[in-house]
């Protein structure tokens, strides 16, 4: 989840993160933070979510081509006529 452009985050954004964590771990997958903000990166050490998540500062740069536009993720139909 690219959070680059978040410069605060509350109990109830935490919440949320965690929320979404839990449900990505039910379904067999993984939640990734992309964080670059000093504020936000020290709430979540002080709340220790930063062990819960992998926490990044930057997104990969095949996810940041895609962003983009430049790639696409999945096939778009195209449609007939």
């Amino acid at each position: 989840m690219d959070l680059r452009s978040v410069t605060f985050i509350d109990c109830g954004g935490l919440a949320a993160l965690c929320r979404a964590r839990r449900r990505a771990l039910s379904r067999g997958g993984s939640l990734r933070l992309v964080v670059d903000d000093p504020r936000v990166l020290r709430i979540l050490r002080l709340t220790h979510l930063s062990r819960a998540f992998e926490v990044r500062d930057s997104l990969p740069a095949t996810s940041a081509m895609t962003m983009k536009g430049l790639s696409q993720p999945f096939p778009v139909a195209q449609s007939a006529g």
